[in-house]
């Protein structure tokens, strides 16, 4: 039984991995610009309930490619949305991080990199806003769903799952079988790095370029 709702953004050569290592990129949640929505503090904003807006969001309805415009496709939309021009902070910084860049950063550069690692959010709902509480002070908000993210890593068998979110990396740490590696900081963004040992043994003696 599936038990994620986001459908993780995976790279047509994810398989073969960045550097040869399978990397998962783990960010925290989506948020909805549209504060007046009334499904906003209903569906939207539950785990349970969320599946029943997947393809009623009234900002998708209408659309063309209704395959392509639903909540459930959002990990894709946003990174699909970075790679087409969209401003997003978050994403640039990384990018310029993993690929060690100081300069320009072409499209084709960027396309190549996110071709070659995964993408998903771990919250699986919307939250009406881009703050995120510390996970001692609502512990139970992160823990409902862990089983969703640990199938999600039962898939995709990441070597490296990059998190960018504390509160996420303390969830991880007090719940997964994960080994959690070092943080980097970077501007806009604070990025944790764990292992995931059970998906083989590729990232022996690689792990330590990650941070650099």
């Amino acid at each position: 039984m599936k038990k994620y709702f986001f459908t993780p953004r995976v790279g047509k050569d994810y398989e073969k991995g960045f550097h040869g290592i399978k990397t998962l990129i783990l960010g925290s949640h989506f948020y909805c610009p549209y504060t007046d929505c009334s499904h906003l503090n209903e569906e939207c904003a539950s785990s349970n309930t969320i599946w029943s807006m997947d393809a009623a969001c009234p900002c998708y309805v209408g659309k063309e490619d209704q395959n392509y415009y639903k909540l459930s496709n959002s990990d894709t939309i946003e990174v699909d949305s970075y790679l087409e021009g969209f401003p997003y902070p978050s994403f640039d910084a990384f990018t310029y991080l993993m690929l060690n860049k100081r300069d320009y950063l072409s499209e084709d550069e960027k396309l190549l990199f996110w071709d070659q690692v995964a993408f998903t959010n771990y919250i699986q709902h919307y939250w009406p806003d881009g703050s995120s509480p510390k996970y001692s002070e609502n512990k139970a908000l992160y823990d409902t769903d862990h089983e969703a993210f640990a199938q999600v890593v039962d898939e995709l068998k990441p070597h490296l799952i990059f998190v960018w979110n504390e509160a996420i990396r303390d969830c991880l740490i007090a719940n997964s079988n994960l080994t959690y590696f070092g943080k980097v900081d970077i501007p806009v963004l604070s990025v944790y790095l764990f292992l995931n040992y059970e998906a083989g043994t590729e990232i022996n003696g690689k792990k330590e370029s990650f941070l650099q």
